[in-house]
């Protein structure tokens, strides 16, 4: 019998894995409007902060597909398998713990965009959101030690 929380953690999982795919898509295919169109909130909402470059080179786009698609195949794999995956989900949260602090130390050393404020923001959200989920879901009579980290 799957508990409520667990059960909204495994369709909290399913979603992430769906806007992942959609983020991957955009990162892929959209590289240069997601930018755009960044900047052109920047300039209409925080005209102080400086918007970000444009970049032709596409390596690091390589990077961010390859952990985008593991992203993708986390959620949805612990999603489809949530009692014996549990343990899947600090990988996420690693992750997103990751992107965030990262996202606001650019943003705190001087790289004064507004799109390191929204991969904070975004980044944060899922963390935190994801975190609690998975703490309730961690600590309902009968499934506890099933999710410890790493």
């Amino acid at each position: 019998m799957t508990t409520r929380w667990i059960n909204r953690l495994r369709v909290l999982l399913f979603l992430w894995g769906i806007i992942f795919s959609g983020a991957l898509g955009i990162f892929v295919f959209a590289t240069d409007a997601l930018f755009a169109q960044m900047n052109d909130l920047s300039m209409r909402y925080t005209p102080h902060l400086a918007p970000i470059a444009y970049s032709s080179e596409r390596f690091w786009l390589v990077l961010t597909t390859s952990l985008m698609l593991t992203l993708v195949m986390l959620c949805f794999g612990a999603a489809l398998d949530i009692k014996q995956r549990m343990n899947w989900v600090p990988l996420l949260l690693i992750s997103k713990f990751v992107s965030t602090i990262s996202f606001l130390a650019y943003f705190l050393t001087g790289h004064t965009s507004l799109a390191y404020v929204i991969g904070a923001l975004t980044d944060g959200f899922v963390f935190f959101l994801t975190a609690f989920i998975y703490t309730k879901a961690n600590r309902e009579d009968g499934f506890r030690g099933h999710g410890n980290w790493l």
